[in-house]
């Protein structure tokens, strides 16, 4: 079922999403502009899905909502079917960390991830462009 995934941007509908993939999968960052600037990082990712939200089938999503839920922009998915391909009893045993499968609904893409939880603070500015 999906539940809400409570982060501090949880309430923006549809922020913007920018996604940062490191030297590999298994680090992944996201960048959330809501009413402040976020950053979302994932250190142990498994899998990565970024959608346009206007081609992705967004009605799974209403579909596996607690009934009466709010209407957020981050959700948990558990048991979800995406999730349940991985073997995640050996994810387990070997890592010693629960996986879990995240939804992030964005103005222009929806962001899905297989990972364990991420690491969520505000987005701290260089001055330097990127």
């Amino acid at each position: 079922m999906l539940k809400h995934w409570d982060t501090p941007f949880a309430s923006t509908l549809l922020p913007n999403v920018e996604v940062v993939i490191g030297g590999n999968l298994g680090a992944v960052t996201l960048r959330v502009s809501a009413d402040r600037s976020w950053e979302v990082r994932f250190t142990d990712v498994v899998a990565l899905k970024v959608a346009e939200e206007e081609w992705d089938d967004n009605r799974r999503f209403a579909l596996q909502q607690e009934p009466n839920a709010a209407k957020v922009c981050s959700y948990r998915w558990d048991s979800s079917p995406w999730l349940n391909e991985i073997d995640q009893v050996r994810w387990e045993q070997i890592f010693s960390r629960q996986l879990s499968h995240f939804v992030l609904l964005g103005a222009d893409h929806n962001v899905e991830v297989l990972a364990t939880e991420p690491q969520i603070s505000l987005r701290q500015y260089s001055g330097k462009p990127e």
